[in-house]
């Protein structure tokens, strides 16, 4: 069992806080707006590389496919996505956006871009360094993640 001292206080804490914080200062930046913050991650990455399935997804937002499930079922009823049969894997669905999720995606990126441009404004780092940091505890974290499997 891990030292007490040790584990109490740490990065994973701190980055605990600043998932809420985060999603506090999100959740300001989309008030008003037609989607959430959680409909902007996917509405970009679903155009980063359209068509994507959902699991392409769901691993590049690191969350479990069920969960990624949910996530899609809003949209589609909204019409700001379509789901088609993938022709190379019949399970598989390929997700885009229609016109409606594009204006929505639009729409949202203003809403991040201020919730970003409020931050940065508040922060000592720069973005490269920020960034870095980021993708290296991710990686780290995955990999940790795989050691408990």
């Amino acid at each position: 069992m891990p030292d007490k001292q040790r584990w109490e206080a740490t990065a994973f804490l701190d980055t605990f806080v600043l998932d809420r914080a985060l999603s506090r200062l999100l959740l300001k930046a989309f008030a008003g707006t037609s989607i959430t913050p959680v409909d902007y991650a996917l509405y970009s990455s679903i155009q980063t590389g359209a068509p994507r399935t959902a699991t392409a997804i769901a691993q590049d937002l690191h969350v479990p496919l069920t969960t990624m499930t949910d996530w899609i079922a809003a949209p589609v009823r909204r019409g700001h996505v379509t789901r088609v049969r993938s022709p190379h894997d019949g399970r598989a669905w390929l997700l885009t956006l229609t016109d409606e999720g594009t204006a929505a995606l639009t729409e949202g990126r203003a809403a991040f871009g201020r919730a970003y441009e409020a931050f940065l404004a508040h922060s000592s780092l720069g973005t490269d360094e920020l960034r870095a940091t980021l993708t290296q505890m991710t990686r780290a974290i995955d990999r940790a993640s795989d050691d408990l499997d």
